[in-house]
């Protein structure tokens, strides 16, 4: 099975996050969506503007897009683009323009330490000043601290103090293919302890 044919706590921690963040109206950026969970909650319970998910492999997305599709969430709302981090000049015809978002999540983008430069390049860029981003990432992960330099390391971003906390996450099962409707294996949920922090950007990119 692919990383993203997995729900990871992480994303089940996110997505259960982003009611209290996201603020009605933002417009969102998910970098790595996988399944799509986060940007799918995101539109369904914080009535953004618009939320862009986005995704290295193709099938990501295209999974991304059947999710949101079979969960109601309109199109209008809801785009999903393949993006790779490292090819900056194809940003901007997958909708990563420049200081275009309010809000930014992700969940377990950085289990390799070569995503946070990345990262915090993309960050930097397509998020406006004052914009904000949270990361749901596995306790066990190793790289957290490493995009925390990197983005600080860019002179635009601050750890928004208090705002990192833990979650607990139960293994469980969703819900069966036949419940979904769907063929397939039943979905099941991974238990896990998860680790949210949040930044923000603070001034205009130089």
């Amino acid at each position: 099975t692919p990383y993203y044919g997995v729900l990871w706590p992480s994303a089940i921690g996110l997505s259960q996050s982003v009611s209290s963040f996201v603020e009605e109206g933002d417009s969102v950026l998910e970098l790595g969506c996988g399944l799509g969970l986060g940007g799918i909650a995101t539109a369904l319970a914080a009535r953004p503007s618009r939320v862009l998910v986005t995704d290295y492999d193709p099938a990501a997305v295209y999974l991304a897009r059947l999710s949101a599709k079979l969960s109601g969430v309109s199109r209008s709302v809801l785009r999903a683009a393949p993006v790779d981090w490292n090819e900056r000049e194809q940003w901007a015809s997958h909708g990563l323009r420049r200081d275009a978002f309010d809000v930014a999540i992700a969940a377990d983008i950085i289990y390799e330490a070569a995503a946070c430069k990345p990262v915090a390049d993309i960050l930097a860029h397509a998020l406006r000043p004052g914009g904000r981003f949270l990361l749901a990432d596995g306790e066990s992960r190793l790289h957290r601290a490493q995009l925390r330099d990197a983005l600080l390391e860019r002179g635009r971003f601050v750890a928004l103090e208090g705002s990192a906390r833990v979650l607990d996450i139960e293994e469980s099962k969703g819900l069966s293919s036949s419940q979904r409707g769907t063929k397939g294996a039943d979905l099941k949920i991974e238990a896990g302890r998860v680790v949210l922090q949040c930044y923000e950007r603070t001034s205009a990119a130089a």
